[in-house]
C-alpha cells in the first residue's frame, strides 16, 4: 500500500468517523459522554471495550504468537503446582507456620528489604528516644515558662469576666485598667 493510499483510506474513515456510535462512558473530569468510537460493546477501548469476555475475564490471557510469554506462564504455573505439592505434604503445623512466614515476609530485593527493615529499625530508635525525653522532668526553665504560662490563662479568665460583668452593668472601663 503507498502512503497516498493509506491518507486516502484515513481521509475516508475520518469523513464518517461523525456517523459512527460513540462510547457510552461519561468523562471523569467534565460528566461529558467519551467522545471516542464506540467497539462492538458499545465502549471505547479506554472505558472497557478491550475488556475480556466470558467466565474466565479475570485470567491472564495469553497473546497468540508470545513464545517468551508462553514460557514465562508455564514457569509460574510450575512452580504453582510444586508449592501447592510441598504444603500437601506438610503437617498443619508446618503449614501454619508457613502460613505466618508469608504474612510477615515482604517480597522483593534484599536490598530493598534491607532498606525497609533500618527505616523500620531509626523510627523506633527516634519513637523511643521521643518517650524517653517526654518521661523527663522538665528543667528550671521549663518549670518557670509553665508556671507563667498557668498565671496568664487564670488573669485571662479574670479579665473575661470582670468583662463579662461590665456589660451587663453598662460600665465602660475595667478595674483592672484603673
Amino acid at each position: 500500500m503507498t502512503i497516498e493510499a493509506g491518507r486516502r483510506a484515513l481521509r475516508a474513515y475520518n469523513a464518517r468517523r461523525h456517523l459512527l456510535p460513540k462510547c457510552g462512558a461519561t468523562t471523569k473530569r467534565a460528566g461529558l459522554p467519551c467522545a471516542q468510537t464506540a467497539m462492538e460493546n458499545g465502549r471505547c477501548r479506554y472505558h472497557g471495550g478491550k475488556t475480556p469476555k466470558g467466565k474466565d475475564w479475570h485470567r491472564i490471557t495469553r497473546p497468540a504468537n508470545a513464545d517468551k510469554a508462553t514460557a514465562k506462564m508455564g514457569t509460574l504455573e510450575r512452580r504453582a503446582k510444586q508449592r501447592a505439592q510441598r504444603l500437601a505434604k506438610m503437617t498443619a503445623e508446618e503449614q501454619a507456620q508457613y502460613r505466618a512466614w508469608r504474612q510477615s515476609h515482604t517480597p522483593g530485593p534484599p536490598e530493598a528489604r534491607e532498606a525497609r527493615k533500618q527505616q523500620r529499625k531509626q523510627n523506633a530508635e527516634i519513637r523511643a528516644r521521643g518517650a524517653a525525653h517526654a518521661r523527663s522532668e522538665p528543667s528550671a526553665e521549663m518549670r518557670a515558662l509553665l508556671d507563667r504560662i498557668t498565671d496568664l490563662k487564670a488573669m485571662q479568665k479574670e479579665l473575661t469576666k470582670q468583662t463579662e460583668q461590665m456589660v451587663e452593668d453598662g460600665r465602660e472601663e475595667c478595674e483592672i485598667f484603673r
